[in-house]
């Protein structure tokens, strides 16, 4: 797999990712199970992480 300059490494962007989960409130073990466990309130603030981590 080839990696452009400037890009994370994918180790380093699940760490990006994880981090901003947790400062969510998501810890690791909840992130870890499947996407039909999480509570509304979870789910929300997941969404709302892939938003603002997409602007």
């Amino acid at each position: 797999m080839s990696v452009q300059p400037g890009t994370p490494a994918p180790d380093e962007a699940v760490a990006y990712l994880r981090t901003r989960l947790a400062l969510m409130g998501l810890g690791a073990a909840r992130i870890a199970t499947s996407a039909a466990s999480p509570s509304g309130g979870e789910r929300l603030k997941a969404a709302l992480a892939c938003v603002l981590d997409a602007a």
